[in-house]
């Protein structure tokens, strides 16, 4: 395949965009068909053919579209199927709306018909690449999510799995020799930094390694003048759209934090009130308990004076 090569003047486009993402990877291209190709091979870790790619927003045939927020369906040659999305900033039900989708992807396959069964299920995978926070506390670049027993460590044998990729953990891996990644931390470093001018030359070095990713960087060098202002638009409105999601997110922090905060003068309070009710209470029936104790020392004959003395030896 030719050789692809970006100069430092180039300006390009963070690829985590998903108007840009799309743009790369679901053209009728042999060269966008075949990064898509070589990147879910590299995520799923075995060689797959797509042979259809579905998007929930009319396919870009013509970059000026600017549709953003968006995943896509792949089906492979093997029968097997995929949703596939960029997610700049998970949100607090990230995981719940992981789940949601892959069993909404699973019950797309037919199985009505005498020939059909659930044995003709075949596997369905959610795929998450996610750009600017980290999903998961631990230092781990994939997470792959599948039914299992936890205490028996036994797997169910399912056909359903999320697999997330977390970039923001993909920066320790510019240190380590190219010739030494996996295909997929090579993928990882492409997306991270392919826009980024600084990291030109890394950008270039992964070209020559990885054959997908030199696919998807042909893909952007094949451009029009007309399709980059297009892709500029997507990059705008995505920075636009990021701005105002951050504002609506700090805000409901902002909103979470008071709920508690004024949850925990509540109960604060709920406590307060209950310990001096129960000291209210306490003193009452000890002052009952005492005058009870005293007519009972009268009624034993007991003198005042002895009275008192018995009470000083309690003390």
């Amino acid at each position: 395949m030719k050789r692809i090569h970006f100069s430092d003047d180039e300006a390009l486009f963070d690829i985590c965009t998903d108007g840009v993402f799309k743009s790369i990877f679901t053209q009728e291209t042999p060269n966008s068909r075949g990064a898509l190709n070589k990147l879910l091979s590299a995520i799923l870790e075995k060689d797959l053919k797509v042979i259809t790619v579905t998007a929930n927003e009319p396919s870009i045939n013509d970059r000026r579209e600017r549709q953003i927020r968006f995943d896509i369906n792949v089906e492979f040659e093997t029968g097997q199927h995929a949703n596939v999305e960029i997610t700049v900033r998970p949100n607090e039900f990230e995981t719940l709306r992981m789940e949601y989708y892959v069993c909404k992807l699973l019950l797309t396959q037919g199985i009505k018909g005498k020939s059909r069964s659930y044995r003709n299920l075949e596997p369905t995978y959610h795929i998450s690449i996610i750009e600017k926070e980290k999903l998961f506390s631990d230092n781990k670049l994939v997470h792959r999510f599948e039914y299992y027993d936890r205490e028996n460590k036994v797997p169910l044998g399912g056909r359903t799995a999320i697999i997330t990729l977390e970039l923001q953990k993909a920066g320790r891996l510019a240190e380590k020799p190219i010739p030494n990644m996996t295909s997929l931390e090579r993928w990882s470093l492409f997306f991270r930094y392919f826009s980024l001018k600084k990291q030109r030359a890394l950008i270039n070095e992964l070209l020559k390694y990885e054959e997908g990713i030199t696919m998807a960087g042909a893909v952007v060098k094949g451009w029009t003048q007309e399709e980059i202002e297009a892709v500029n638009a997507i990059s705008q409105e995505k920075r636009e759209m990021d701005l105002i999601m951050y504002a609506k997110e700090l805000k409901q922090m902002e909103r979470i934090a008071r709920e508690k905060q004024a949850n925990e003068k509540k109960l604060q309070k709920a406590t307060e009130k209950s310990l001096k009710e129960g000291l209210k209470k306490g003193l009452k029936e000890g002052q009952q308990k005492g005058h009870e104790d005293i007519l009972a020392l009268l009624d034993q004959g007991y003198t005042a004076k002895q009275i008192r003395a018995r009470m000083k030896q309690k003390k």
